[in-house]
């Protein structure tokens, strides 16, 4: 089997309007290596798992497939760049709800060198992307993880936002926001690996899971942001990322309490100050949020 130095990662479910869109943003990265990138729909009712197998007739080349009690999947080389590859893998049976790895379906997370993001309802905007990532991985060894600025666009209005992404140019700073968008990042595959060996324990039951990892990248290396928008970030009203229902903004924002104090500790920072600081940070969102949710219902 080719071996590939870069790992796509594409969870997605019930993202059949969208995911052509990230599905193309893969295609047209332009690359002098072969990736894979292993798409995992967690068993769409949306008609998805259609969409993608029609892709796959329409620009791949099938080279082979298998079915077990948990999924079909099929692994294919693109018709018009030859360096990119999909693995494909259907659940049969949703996998998030009751929390169930999937990692362990295929062996790329652990073969590749680094490993890159995008879930299917963003999307890829430059075809150098990759290139460009590894490029700085490759020649800089102390940096763990690197990121870029990313479109936003609303779905519900047609438009195009402000810019996302900024650098994190501290621990103390990351602790306090997420400046890092998922869709733009590639970081070191052993730093992936090692994050759910260490721990899976506590990470299975957090409502996210990039920012942990984002955390625990900044515990053993540097990062670094490309100061270029590469990809853009689908605003829904509701995904895993955000929501309009009060009760999931207290959960997640609970959860994002949880997840910064648990690595302040890990870095050492297990004094009052910043936990106030954190807590502060929290209850602002959360009130931000759940007042732009009130604002949002339609008037009796």
């Amino acid at each position: 089997m080719t071996e590939f130095p870069v790992c796509v990662r594409c969870m997605t479910y019930n993202q059949s309007s969208f995911i052509v869109d990230t599905l193309n943003g893969f295609v047209s990265q332009r690359t002098d290596f072969p990736f894979v990138c292993v798409i995992m729909d967690d068993a769409s009712t949306d008609g998805e798992d259609e969409v993608i197998l029609q892709y796959l007739t329409d620009r791949f080349v099938t080279e082979s497939t298998s079915e077990t009690d948990d999924y079909r999947s099929y692994f294919a080389q693109c018709r018009e760049n030859g360096n990119c590859y999909f693995a494909v893998f259907l659940l049969k049976y949703n996998h998030r709800s009751i929390r169930k790895s999937k990692d362990a379906y295929h062996p790329f997370n652990r073969q590749a060198k680094y490993i890159a993001y995008c879930e299917g309802d963003d999307w890829w905007i430059s075809p150098h992307k990759l290139q460009k990532q590894y490029d700085y991985l490759e020649a800089h060894p102390k940096c763990g993880m690197v990121h870029t600025k990313v479109k936003t666009y609303d779905q519900a209005t047609g438009r195009f936002g402000r810019d996302r992404g900024f650098k994190a140019y501290c621990k103390l700073r990351l602790l306090v926001t997420n400046p890092v968008v998922t869709l733009s990042v590639m970081i070191r595959s052993e730093l992936f690996n090692a994050f759910w060996t260490e721990l899976r324990a506590d990470a299975v039951g957090w409502y996210m899971g990039d920012y942990p990892l984002w955390l625990y990248v900044h515990e053993h290396h540097t990062s670094h942001l490309l100061e270029e928008v590469m990809g853009c970030y689908r605003i829904l009203p509701e995904s895993a990322s955000h929501t309009g229902k009060a009760d999931k903004i207290a959960a997640m924002n609970e959860t994002g309490r949880e997840v910064r104090k648990y690595f302040a500790k890990r870095y050492g920072y297990d004094c009052f100050v910043v936990m106030r600081m954190i807590d502060r940070v929290i209850d602002k969102k959360t009130a931000k949020e759940l007042k732009a949710c009130q604002q949002s219902k339609p008037s009796k």
